[in-house]
């Protein structure tokens, strides 16, 4: 028995006839015109369709091209774009605060593969299944790593600083290390290798350590027992460090693939990108889709 498909009910009558030739009819009760050939026509796809993240109105399918799905808003028009593999309900297909016509998806895969992968702007555009520029890569990468992004605790840790070049100048890195795990717990970039900056890393330490190893330079000794007290120092010979010298080892790699920085406002920003990446990595056992999800979390709370 013919219904209404928005009441269900079966008081309507023919009112004319579509462009395409079919049948429409008039329900009386709710007043709204339906076509028998509109509503058992199959879905194109299964998963649900979106909802306009303006005014939550529903959306129909604009144009469909060989990575997403373009949809459009019936009301007030707004665009967005759904990866044609990944079901919306895995990622919400709101407008994220990092573009507004690639869908978010593809947003944080390009910046996993820029800080683990190590992969430049132009390889990313060019392995990423929607059309994007590697300028708006870049411009993700660098609103990612300027986010205020939190790191773990932990009470065995490791310290240790790394010379980088800039312009034939010398700056310093330093990274403090959770020894169990290898995860970063803080870092610090600096022009200068002395006291000052060895507090103003070791003061971003959230709970009292019980040992902090170090190599043999002085400032180590004074800014710990300054902040923690003495008997949590712990020394070992150059070259022994190795928690925090393999970190090192993972980094340099990250900047010998980039060949250098460009932009000297920019380091401390790709150094907080890798280093949230690289906890991440070490959280979720590299699972990719996981690690995506995670980015997704972090950004929509931060």
């Amino acid at each position: 028995m013919i219904k209404c498909p928005y009441c269900g009910s079966s008081d309507f009558y023919k009112n004319g006839h579509s462009h395409n030739g079919s049948q429409q009819y008039l329900c009386k009760s709710c007043h709204k015109s339906f076509s028998l050939h509109s509503f058992n026509k199959p879905k194109l796809f299964s998963f649900i369709y979106p909802r306009c993240p303006v005014c939550g109105k529903s959306m129909q399918i604009y144009k469909i091209r060989r990575g997403f799905i373009r949809f459009r808003c019936r009301t007030c028009k707004t665009k967005i774009n759904i990866n044609r593999f990944i079901p919306p309900e895995t990622i919400s297909s709101s407008i994220s605060s990092f573009s507004s016509h690639v869908h978010p998806y593809f947003v944080f895969l390009a910046i996993y593969l820029y800080f683990k992968r190590n992969l430049s702007f132009r390889a990313i555009a060019d392995a990423l299944p929607t059309r994007v520029s590697h300028v708006s890569i870049y411009k993700w990468v660098i609103k990612f790593g300027s986010l205020l992004l939190t790191f773990c605790s932990a009470s065995s840790l490791s310290a240790d600083e790394s010379i980088i070049l800039f312009k034939d100048r010398k700056y310093y890195i330093w990274l403090l290390v959770n020894w169990n795990t290898l995860k970063i717990v803080a870092w610090h970039f600096s022009r200068y290798r002395d006291y000052s900056n060895a507090i103003k890393l070791l003061k971003q330490i959230k709970e009292h350590p019980q040992v902090i190893t170090t190599d043999g330079l002085p400032v180590y000794k004074q800014a710990i027992e300054e902040l923690f007290g003495s008997g949590i120092h712990q020394r070992v010979k150059l070259g022994h460090n190795n928690a925090v010298e393999s970190r090192y080892s993972l980094l340099k790699d990250f900047i010998r693939a980039k060949r250098g920085f460009k932009k000297f406002s920019n380091i401390p920003k790709y150094i907080n990108g890798w280093v949230y990446i690289h906890n991440l990595f070490k959280d979720l056992g590299g699972d990719k889709y996981a690690i995506i999800q995670s980015l997704f979390s972090s950004i929509m709370q931060s």
